[in-house]
């Protein structure tokens, strides 16, 4: 699922599409992607249909080569519980008011039982210390 945060990024990124949208570091990667767009055989006008073709369902196969260690911390949030919440304060401060959590039907229930007892008592202790302190919330 990790490609369709390239999939978003396209679709909001700048014309000539060439910088990356602010916030996200997709480094080199993100060349490599415009490029593989730009070579896709369907009209310009209807090219965001190929684009976002397997967008949250499947991996287009020629997208694997897009999937990589660099991306998935980029595109997820993947990491220990100590890392997510890092990822999740970093994105807090850039503006994030919303996280989503997608899964494979296989798997949701797993992610988010594991996310609401690992992750979100994480939040609350560095919410309910800041209160505390009678400090903003980190």
């Amino acid at each position: 699922m990790v490609t369709s945060g390239l999939h978003y990024a396209w679709e909001v990124a700048k014309e000539p599409k060439r910088e990356s949208p602010a916030g996200l570091r997709y480094g080199p990667l993100w060349q490599k992607y415009l490029d593989f767009v730009d070579a896709m055989q369907t009209p310009a006008e209807r090219r965001y249909q190929q684009v976002h073709l397997g967008h949250c369902s499947y991996l287009v196969p020629e997208e694997r080569q897009f999937v990589t260690p660099e991306l998935i911390q980029a595109g997820s949030l993947a990491g220990t519980p100590e890392q997510i919440v890092a990822k999740i304060r970093a994105a807090e401060a850039g503006g994030l008011t919303q996280v989503m959590l997608m899964s494979d039907e296989k798997h949701a229930v797993r992610v988010i039982r594991d996310f609401a007892n690992m992750v979100f008592p994480l939040l609350e202790e560095r919410r309910g210390m800041a209160r505390i302190l009678g400090q903003r919330s980190p």
